[in-house]
């Protein structure tokens, strides 16, 4: 039974195509409606190449539903098996897959490619150093403090759904995927496009840096962003990025 949600726009989709698999993960107390715009948009780009591919947003545990679900329902393991599980899926029915992820997302994402033989990896304001420093005491007290008030509406628009607060009894899970994949970033080899705002005000510019220097592989490259802040597929300058992503993965 699919998982009550806050919100229709909130489940996981797929628009059905050929045999380039592209799995789109989202950030952080986001959802799949985060990651929708940027799956259309390369979903209609490919298919106008003459490949259409196979697109799908995922929803990971504890998203979409209630603010309290982050505590009893996400965490390290269940977000990461939840990526696993979707990628082999994908690739079960698609040639190659190629993993965009989003904030957290784009952490998920890298640990795929160091994992899994991805086609192609395209992590998004993928945190390797978080602007906030003091988050690295929220696993100290976020099971006495579970939630933490967040200025951000439940619902901005419809692209841009998540839960009203930030769930610090899971922020140390966060810092966790953080580090195991800045651990083992020499094992990403396949093409990879990293992209980040300078403005970014949640996920430090230079974790970028970070990724580009560390991976493997034989042909990367950064998108840079000047005014897009932290919410890149759906800021000011989507269109760079959506046209970025389709022309990478057209080659």
């Amino acid at each position: 039974m699919a998982p009550h949600v806050f919100s229709e726009r909130a489940r996981p989709f797929l628009l059905e195509g050929g045999a380039h698999g592209i799995l789109l993960i989202h950030g952080f107390t986001a959802t799949p409606a985060m990651m929708r715009p940027l799956g259309e948009a390369l979903y209609a780009a490919l298919s106008a190449a003459g490949e259409p591919p196979t697109a799908q947003g995922i929803l990971l545990p504890g998203h979409g539903t209630r603010i309290q679900d982050m505590r009893s329902e996400g965490g390290y393991g269940p977000w990461l098996n939840a990526a696993r599980e979707a990628y082999d899926a994908l690739a079960a029915r698609c040639a190659r897959v190629s993993v965009i992820g989003h904030s957290m997302g784009g952490v998920l994402a890298l640990l795929l490619a160091e994992e899994r033989p991805a086609h192609a990896v395209v992590p998004i304001a993928a945190p390797m150093r978080l602007c906030r420093r003091a988050a690295r005491l929220a696993p100290l007290v976020g099971w006495a403090i579970p939630f933490a008030t967040d200025k951000k509406a439940l619902a901005i628009e419809e692209s841009d759904l998540g839960y009203a607060g930030t769930p610090l009894c899971r922020v140390g899970d966060l810092l966790r995927l953080m580090r195991r994949a800045e651990r083992n970033l020499a094992r990403v080899r396949c093409p990879m496009l990293a992209v980040q705002s300078k403005d970014d005000r949640t996920v430090r510019p230079v974790s970028a840096d970070i990724i580009l220097r560390g991976v493997s592989s034989a042909r990367k490259e950064a998108l840079w962003l000047e005014r897009s802040g932290h919410g890149v597929p759906i800021g000011p300058e989507q269109q760079r990025l959506f046209d970025a992503c389709a022309a990478f993965l057209r080659t």
